[in-house]
């Protein structure tokens, strides 16, 4: 997506310059967009279960503890152990 952006605004400032509305184009000398590292460690079963249990500890309410928990759980990477975390803090154990 910052690829697409940089070509856009690019397109746009060539335009600009090709009729005289600006000096200089500003994305000439922009770098490629690198794609983020993948990351090699995930939170363990563990760590999501203490999240889930500090999440419902918090004097927020139960829209906002149920944002936070979403947010964990719809992150691809931790979809899976965060379901059994979240299991186990309910009492259940959801592998199977």
């Amino acid at each position: 997506m910052a690829e697409r952006a940089k070509a856009v605004f690019a397109a746009f400032f060539k335009w600009l310059a090709s009729r005289d509305l600006i000096d200089a184009v500003p994305t000439i000398n922009l770098d490629a967009y690198q794609k983020p590292v993948k990351r090699d460690r995930y939170l363990s079963d563990d760590e999501i279960s203490k999240f889930f249990a500090a999440v419902e500890a918090m004097k927020a309410g139960d829209p906002i503890k149920g944002a936070l928990k979403l947010a964990l759980l719809t992150r691809p990477a931790h979809r899976r152990s965060a379901a059994n975390a979240l299991g186990r803090h309910r009492g259940k154990d959801r592998r199977g």
